[in-house]
């Protein structure tokens, strides 16, 4: 029985004849020999020549006879061998039919007739209209060689089968009961699917092969490479040959704000799975630095960094900031666990038990360093509470802050203020810097709108950092004064 409806064999034959004279039909199971008489009764000025396996130089001479006309040839018997065949130049000026559905869908799909095979083997995934839509709008020239990439592509939506969003999508389908690792099983693919991706990061397909230890392996690889192989001989195997794609797939991947709660899981699982803690908590927090792939890296440097904390003194100062800023400049996103307020806490408190208040004589020049530099005490201290209140679970922490109180408090703060009262002279002060003259140095005489804004508490410091703010807005001018006034203030 034909394999297609009668009328779309007519329909393909029509449009076969709008642009030949000749069009070879074999039918070598003899399947459409009792219909072809009204097959080809449909066609449109077409006649019907039945040729005879045994008379091709006849069959050759009659069509050729007859100019005028356009002919289906019938052949009820196999193709002849090239050198067998006496109409072969005939053939290549006209064009070849057959009914079997896997030619009408390799036309459809617009392959070349060396993909005929390729269509055969896959007819249980060519079946439907609606992937065979998929793969025509998937499909790059670039398959040619294989073509089971055009299949993949389809079944994963994936442009021109970009291997790095080929294996995101996948990730992201989960390691249990994947659906496009089934969909790849169940069409034949699978297997194209795995020689495609260790192919691109450098891996042999064996029977260990799955997508979880893909990721590891994937991981490992990017680990290894930010530690220069300093990885416990244990994961030699993981690692894979193509470091360079490796770098770009995780780049991607962590980057990607399509994935990024994918990433986010694939890292913990990696991380919690191959025991990483255990393997990475006796490294030095400078190498830990280097490490960018892993969220929870963040709490073995918090550690390594709060133990540097002791008392009022700080164990490797200058070390310990530059640790802090390049976990803060890490242009991937670190912080998912909210532990860039544990960064800048530390680094405030750490500035700010550096921090002493300088010994002078007299009050004047008491002031004009704390107009200078000293107000910038006042701005740690404040930025640390700030920086602390944002800390989630702070029991690691609370020593800390309550040194940091302390220290402001009774040694900073105290000390300043002891000098002051000792050496302030209300008497000494210019009148143009008291504040009770305020309106007659900046009001007065002023002929332009004045806008006078009154803010109770507002502190020098907080100032200075609005004044900078202001400042970085090209339109503005700035320009800021103080003045002194009477204890209490």
């Amino acid at each position: 029985m034909p394999t297609l409806t009668t009328d779309k064999i007519i329909a393909k034959l029509n449009s076969y004849f709008t642009d030949n004279q000749y069009v070879f039909w074999y039918d070598d199971k003899q399947e459409f020999k009792d219909i072809i008489d009204s097959i080809a009764q449909h066609l449109s000025s077409v006649k019907l020549y039945k040729a005879q396996a045994n008379q091709q130089f006849k069959s050759k001479i009659d069509l050729l006879n007859d100019s005028e006309h356009k002919y289906l040839i019938y052949a009820p018997y196999k193709r002849p061998a090239i050198q067998e065949n006496y109409l072969t130049d005939m053939e290549h000026y006209s064009k070849l039919f057959t009914a079997d559905a896997t030619q009408i869908i390799l036309e459809e799909l617009q392959l070349p007739e060396n993909q005929l095979l390729f269509v055969k083997k896959y007819n249980s995934y060519f079946g439907a209209k609606t992937r065979r839509a998929d793969f025509v709008k998937y499909w790059s020239d670039t398959f040619d060689k294989t073509p089971e990439k055009g299949i993949i592509a389809a079944i994963t939506k994936t442009e021109k089968l970009d291997m790095n969003e080929l294996l995101m999508k996948v990730i992201a389908a989960g390691y249990v009961n994947n659906h496009y690792i089934f969909i790849f099983s169940k069409y034949d693919v699978l297997d194209t699917f795995w020689k495609l991706v260790m192919n691109y990061f450098g891996g042999e397909v064996d029977s260990e092969v799955d997508l979880k230890y893909l990721v590891e392996r994937i991981f490992i690889t990017y680990l290894a490479n930010e530690l220069n192989d300093k990885l416990p001989d244990r994961f030699k195997n993981y690692y894979l040959k193509q470091s360079d794609n490796v770098q770009i797939f995780i780049d991607r991947f962590a980057d990607s704000n399509k994935y990024q709660q994918y990433y986010d899981n694939c890292s913990s699982t990696v991380w919690r799975d191959l025991n990483l803690n255990t393997v990475l908590k006796h490294e030095p927090a400078m190498i830990l630095t280097k490490i960018s792939i892993f969220e929870e890296i963040n709490h073995l440097i918090l550690a390594k960094l709060v133990a540097k904390f002791d008392g009022k003194r700080i164990t490797d100062y200058e070390q310990l900031l530059e640790i802090i800023d390049q976990m803060l400049d890490h242009t991937r996103n670190n912080f998912n666990g909210g532990t860039e307020p544990e960064y800048k806490f530390l680094r405030y408190a750490a500035e700010l038990l550096n921090l002493k208040v300088p010994m002078v004589d007299d009050w004047q020049d008491e002031l004009n360093d704390y107009l200078d530099n000293s107000y910038k005490i006042d701005t740690i201290y404040r930025k640390s509470l700030l920086a602390y209140t944002n800390i989630i679970d702070t029991d690691n922490y609370i020593d800390i802050k309550k040194t940091i109180d302390r220290y402001y408090g009774n040694i900073l703060l105290n000390s300043s203020v002891k000098q002051w009262n000792e050496t302030f002279d209300l008497k000494e002060v210019p009148v143009k810097l008291k504040q009770e003259r305020f309106y007659h140095n900046y009001v007065r005489d002023v002929r332009e709108r004045v806008v006078v804004i009154f803010s109770d508490a507002l502190r020098y410091e907080v100032a200075k950092e609005l004044e900078e703010e202001l400042n970085s807005d090209d339109r503005l001018t700035m320009k800021m004064n103080h003045a002194i006034t009477v204890l209490p203030s």
